[in-house]
């Protein structure tokens, strides 16, 4: 098929606990369910990453092999260091000893992301939560950072500090390389969206419903919560799914999302 022009999306959290690899691979699986298309998941929390658990996948290879080997890969190569889930979607897993993120090269972190761009239509990262090399060559290889947080202080306050960094990297791309999502999000919380726009200084581009029980449920079984119907949370991340790939988007639910962060911005 020749070289793909894949999109790129990095997932990160500043703060631990925050769910952004149970929203990374639900948005992968979401993703591919939409499009029918090849969709890879990256994990590059070299350390302690879990993508694989959250799959109920035991890979035999990980993103620390495909680097050390990068030297020669090639299509047929790659193919050896990737899993395939049922839902289709494929995994470039964290391997399961924790690595020294210092002993790989962010460098060729960045390169491997732009090549795998070439054989993937999506690629969604679930970046570590510490900003180091590897994290910040991911950022620079993806067509948008989705920057998750939950309303409460503390993971704000490390939103915060993480902006001015996150901004400087931007550069010269479009307003929207940054999109805020708010997780585990409840009306009743004493921080309402509008509060949390305001001390970001930024729109929150979606809300994720707080849904506990289907989603870990969902966690404790190695299944994806998107794979299920029942589930407020894996709703809303289809919804985002389909906006974010411009992918059968569906007005109605669209604006009922709309009445939702109406409703709670003040």
């Amino acid at each position: 098929e020749g070289p793909r022009k894949g999109k790129l999306f990095s997932v990160f959290s500043p703060k631990g606990g925050s769910g952004a690899t149970t929203f990374a691979v639900n948005l992968a699986v979401a993703i591919h369910q939409l499009s029918r298309k090849r969709t890879l998941i990256v994990d590059l929390d070299l350390e302690l990453g879990e993508t694989a658990l959250l799959l109920g996948m035991e890979p035999r290879f990980s993103a620390v092999d495909l680097v050390r080997n990068y030297h020669r890969v090639d299509e047929g190569l790659l193919a050896s260091y990737i899993e395939r889930d049922k839902s289709g979607v494929e995994l470039l897993s964290a391997p399961y000893q924790p690595a020294d993120f210092q002993s790989v090269d962010g460098d060729r972190i960045g390169s491997i992301l732009r090549f795998l761009k070439e054989q993937y239509d999506y690629v969604v990262i679930d970046a570590p939560k510490t900003l180091n090399p590897v994290t910040l060559n991911a950022f620079e290889a993806s067509d948008q950072i989705l920057l998750l947080s939950t309303a409460d202080l503390q993971s704000l306050r490390n939103v915060t500090r993480s902006l001015p960094l996150l901004k400087g990297l931007a550069g010269s791309r479009p307003d929207d390389w940054i999109r805020l999502i708010v997780n585990r999000y409840n009306q009743d919380l004493p921080i309402t969206v509008g509060e949390v726009e305001r001390t970001l200084g930024m729109k929150v581009y979606w809300a994720l419903r707080n849904d506990y029980r289907p989603v870990m449920e969902s966690i404790n079984e190695g299944r994806p919560a998107v794979l299920g119907k029942k589930s407020i949370y894996a709703s809303d991340v289809r919804e985002m799914a389909a906006d974010l790939t411009g992918i059968n988007p569906q007005p109605k639910q669209k604006s009922r999302l709309g009445k939702l962060l109406a409703g709670v911005r003040e």
